[in-house]
Parts: C-alpha cells; sequence; structure tokens
C-alpha cells in the first residue's frame, strides 16, 4: 500500500474545511433537513477524495463543488417526491381498515365520491389524473406519453386534485 503525500492530504482538508460550511448552508437551504444536508454534503467530498486523480474539473472548483451539492440536494427531493407518491397510492388504492362499521361505510362513501368527481373532470384532465394515480406514471413519463409539457401534466393534475377535494368532506 502506497502512503500519499502528506501534500495532497493537506490539500484536501484545506479544501474541506474551507468550504464545507458554506456548502452544507447551500444544501440546508435547498432542503431543509440538517442531517440529509450534511450527508450530502460529506458525500460529495468523499467522492471527490476517491476519485480525486480521474474527476476532471472543467469549471472553478467552487463552481464544481456547488453544482454536485446542487444536484444531489435535488435527486435527494425528487427521491423524497417518489416516496410520497407512493404512499398516497396506498391511501388512494386501498382504503383505510377499520373495525368500525361507521369508519368502513365512510370510507366508502369517501371513495364513491372521488371516483364520481374523477368522472366528471374533463377528458383530458381525466387521463392525466388516472394516469398519475391509477397507472403511478411521474409528470415526465406522462408528458412523453400524451406529447404535452411537463408543466402542464403538473398543472392538469393539480386542477384535478383541487376540483376532487372541493367536493370531499374534511376528516
Amino acid at each position: 500500500m502506497t502512503q500519499l503525500p502528506y501534500e495532497e492530504e493537506q490539500a484536501f482538508h484545506t479544501l474541506y474545511t474551507f468550504y464545507w460550511q458554506k456548502l452544507f448552508v447551500f444544501v440546508y437551504n435547498i432542503i431543509r433537513d440538517t442531517a440529509c444536508a450534511q450527508d450530502i454534503v460529506q458525500d460529495v467530498f468523499v467522492s471527490l477524495w476517491v476519485r480525486r486523480h480521474e474527476v476532471s474539473i472543467h469549471t472553478t472548483l467552487s463552481r464544481y463543488l456547488y453544482t454536485a451539492v446542487r444536484y444531489r440536494a435535488i435527486n435527494h427531493l425528487e427521491a423524497i417526491a417518489v416516496q410520497h407518491k407512493k404512499l398516497e397510492q396506498v391511501y388512494w388504492h386501498y382504503p383505510l381498515y377499520d373495525n368500525s362499521l361507521q369508519e368502513q361505510q365512510a370510507a366508502q362513501e369517501l371513495q364513491t365520491i372521488i371516483h364520481r368527481q374523477v368522472n366528471l373532470l374533463p377528458a383530458r384532465m381525466k387521463e392525466v389524473f388516472l394516469l398519475s394515480r391509477e397507472e403511478c406514471l411521474s409528470h415526465r413519463e406522462i408528458a412523453a406519453r400524451l406529447q404535452i409539457t411537463h408543466t402542464t401534466v403538473k398543472k392538469q393534475v393539480g386542477y384535478a386534485l383541487k376540483q376532487i377535494r372541493a367536493v370531499t368532506p374534511n376528516p
């Protein structure tokens, strides 16, 4: 096992010390989670250290580091969004079970109201909404399938949810 030159380790330590706090604050402002922000910054530095002999930086080091943590923060937020969507799918497809007959009837009535409201949506909005909720497609996947923009899909799903929530009773 070869020893790394002391200067290489010292340079990396200096870089780490100089940027860690700045990058942490930057990531924290994006994701608002201290532990995850720390992990993201740490992961970027570990990756940089591991790949230090292979990495080719075509911009300033500062821009490289900020871009790396920004992408990891975005990936983190997207992963959370997917997780929330999966939980929503479970809620959408499987009613809450309770031993109470009243609870079961209320859940059944709510599902009936929701399905009735979905059937009243304009055709394209209904199609987008059902692709999102029943086929669990992402907004990007729906946009590609229907050849519409991601923004249109997002708005259509939002409008559909707004109309459904307008007629459903609050718990």
